[in-house]
This record gives structure tokens, C-alpha cells and sequence, in this order.
């Protein structure tokens, strides 16, 4: 009989909310019960917790954000003698290091790296092209370093095979539809009572609070839209979920900037139960992403029976145009370069976003739900990520 083959996950610590840590997390789980394979992860963040059935080791950040410090003790403790799989679940930026090891400072690190007792597998987030849509030149060689290379989209893909001029693998990540499925409008709303009532229209936003979540374009479009329903008598309120309501953005300045306090919710800690509830009491809701790498907010929202508002560009687009609904994408009305990395990113009018918040309409929460079935990890997971894991057993 064979033994199982070791393979770390590296990521964000399975223990933590991300949408890197549920899905790194998710998948370790899947695959801890295939017996050709030993789990392990290595995680940025959390305490280490016996809830997951696979030892969790955490990244040492004062020796190396993203586990320059301390990956080759804990290959050491956790594979031994034994060759087997890394396998990170980050964007390229944060791994380079691993994939071209002739450039980093320590030798120790160098010689491990370089040793050939792991193959260096990826599932790569990609919320960004660079310019002429391709790879930017440090993405394009640390991808070569690595032996498997896989994306969360085809459009990713895509975007690798114009970078190198060779093909690449994508598969979407799942969901667990048991959570994220449809409720009653009232259970959500009455979570917000008194500020929300059942004639008010209730936007939802669920995003973090960093630079690439475009919070500005979110307190705007629900400024305008006020302004616009006021008339009728039509109450305009926002349920923002976020993680920090001070960080890149701060959102009680633009509840007062925009004259929102009265109109806004903010919720930092839900159970997914709540979430859930909350996604399908929304009318509707924005995805204000700037780019996604896939984009858990789309398809948590459809999953509840609410349609949801992104811009056109990017992972996140994909999930709508697969699902014929290009009409709820905005298109954009520019572009700008962002950061080290000369990330592309989309500029929007916000009476567009308006107007397509208007002409959504709401369609029955089946209808949205059944958009993201076949993203249900029951089906998904034996059908396409066991075959790939088994395809890399003989490698």
C-alpha cells in the first residue's frame, strides 16, 4: 500500500474570516479525507486551532510575512525525510520567494528552496491585469518557478496565456450552499430593526475595508439613489459589512460626508447564518471590488436570492457573464495603474451604478440561487479538484 503524500497548504490561516482562509480551508478539508494524501497548513494569522482535523502551524511574521522564516522547519516537522507538495493559496506577489529561490538574501532558505524535495504547486487569486493585458514582468517569472500553476478564473488563465504563450488550468472555488441559500426577507430585516423596515430599500455591501473595495463609489451611488427615491417616499438605507470601519477608507466620515447616518447599518462580526439572512433581506446588492480575483460577495449574495451590482472588469465579471447577466455589470469610463505591482484598475461613473440599480429589478430567489449551483462544493469538489489532486500523485 502506498503512503499518503505530504502536501502544506500556505495561506491565510484556515482560523481566520478572508475569502484566502475559507478557501485554502475548504479545500485542505475536502482533501484531508482522500487517503493518498497528509495535510498540513502553514497559516498567516490565527492561534492554531484543533477544530480542523490537519495540523495547523503559524507563519513566524517577524521572521518573514509570508513564511520566509520559518517554511523549512515546518516542512522539516510536519514531511520529514518524505518528498511532497507546497501548495500556496496567494497571489503571486506574496510567493515569489518560493519560486525563485536563486534571489533570496538567506542561504538557508536558498539551499531549501532549491533542495527538490517539494513540488511547488499555486491556485492563484488574480484581481488584475497589467498593462496590455498581460502579466506584469515580476509575476511572469516567479509563475515559471512554479510546477502546477492554477487560476480561480478563466479570465486569469487567459491572462497567463497571453503573458507566456502557453495554456493553464483554472477551476472556480465552491460554496457551501447549506449556509448560503435563500431566507425570508423578514428574518434578514429584522436583524436592522427599527432602521429597516419592509417598505424600505435595502442595499447590501459586504467588503473589506482596503483600497481596492471602492467604498467612495458605494457611499455615492446610495446618496444619489436617496436623492432620486426620496420623492416617491421610497426610504433608501445601506447594511455595509466590513472588518474595519477605520483603515484605507474611513466610513464614518463618508456616512457624514454623504449624509448616510441615518441611512447606514455597518455590521463587523456575523455568524455566516446572519450573513445569509442579511444577503437575502437586501433588494439588492453592490460588489464595489476595483478587480476581483473571484469574488465570495457575488456569489454569496446569489446563492441568497438577491442579484448584485459589479463593475466589468475582472474575476468577479466572469461569475455574471456565466450566468447571463452581463446586465448587472457597470462598464467603465477609465482606467488607471495602481501600485508597485502597476495594477490596472477601472474608474466608474457613479450615475451608471445608479442606473443599474434601477433597472435590475428583482427577480424570485430561486432564480439568483440557482445562477451559482454548480459552484456547490458537493458537486464540485468530486467532479473537478479530486481528479486534479489525483492527476499530481504521479508527478
Amino acid at each position: 500500500m502506498n503512503h499518503p503524500k505530504p502536501i502544506l497548504f500556505v495561506s491565510d490561516s484556515p482560523e481566520l474570516p478572508t475569502g484566502l482562509a475559507r478557501i485554502s480551508g475548504d479545500l485542505a478539508t475536502l482533501l484531508n479525507s482522500d487517503p493518498a494524501w497528509r495535510v498540513g497548513f502553514l497559516g498567516l494569522g490565527g492561534n492554531g486551532s484543533r477544530s480542523f482535523p490537519f495540523p495547523i502551524y503559524q507563519i513566524q511574521e517577524k521572521a518573514g510575512m509570508w513564511g520566509e522564516g520559518n517554511l523549512a522547519h515546518v516542512w522539516d516537522d510536519f514531511a520529514g525525510a518524505e518528498r511532497g507538495v507546497i501548495m500556496t493559496v496567494w497571489d503571486i506577489t506574496r510567493t515569489a520567494w518560493m519560486a525563485m529561490p536563486q534571489v533570496h538574501p538567506s542561504g538557508a532558505t536558498r539551499d531549501f528552496l532549491s533542495s527538490g524535495r517539494f513540488k511547488l504547486w499555486g491556485y492563484f487569486p488574480v484581481d488584475a491585469t497589467g498593462p496590455y493585458e498581460r502579466f506584469t514582468f515580476l509575476a511572469k517569472e516567479a509563475y515559471q518557478g512554479y510546477n502546477r500553476v492554477l487560476f480561480y478564473t478563466q479570465w486569469a488563465a487567459k491572462l497567463f496565456s497571453q503573458t507566456l504563450a502557453r495554456p493553464a488550468e483554472w477551476i472556480p472555488h465552491g460554496i457551501n450552499l447549506d449556509v448560503f441559500k435563500p431566507h425570508p426577507v423578514p428574518e434578514g430585516r429584522k436583524i436592522l430593526y427599527p432602521r429597516v423596515d419592509d417598505h424600505t430599500f435595502l442595499l447590501g455591501v459586504v467588503a473589506t475595508n482596503q483600497a481596492r473595495k471602492d467604498w467612495g463609489l458605494v457611499f455615492e451611488t446610495v446618496a444619489k439613489l436617496r436623492d432620486i427615491l426620496r420623492p416617491s417616499g421610497t426610504r433608501v438605507h445601506l447594511w455595509a459589512h466590513t472588518d474595519l470601519l477605520v483603515r484605507y477608507w474611513n466610513l464614518n466620515a463618508l456616512s457624514s460626508d454623504f449624509g448616510l447616518k441615518d441611512d447606514l447599518t455597518v455590521t463587523l462580526n456575523l455568524s455566516q447564518e446572519d450573513l445569509a439572512k442579511l444577503y437575502s433581506a437586501c433588494d439588492i446588492t453592490l460588489a464595489p471590488g476595483l478587480g476581483e480575483g473571484f469574488g465570495y460577495p457575488i456569489v454569496e449574495s446569489l446563492a441568497c436570492g438577491t442579484p448584485v451590482i459589479h463593475g466589468n472588469y475582472g474575476g468577479g465579471a466572469e461569475l455574471l457573464q456565466f450566468a447571463d447577466k452581463a446586465g448587472w455589470l457597470v462598464a467603465p469610463v477609465g482606467w488607471r495603474y495602481e501600485g508597485e505591482h502597476n495594477c490596472k484598475r477601472p474608474v466608474f461613473n457613479t450615475q451608471d451604478w445608479v442606473e443599474k440599480i434601477l433597472s435590475a429589478g428583482r427577480p424570485r430567489q430561486e432564480e439568483c440561487n440557482a445562477l451559482v449551483k454548480h459552484l456547490d462544493w458537493r458537486k464540485l469538489y468530486p467532479s473537478v479538484w479530486r481528479k486534479w489532486f489525483q492527476r499530481g500523485l504521479n508527478e
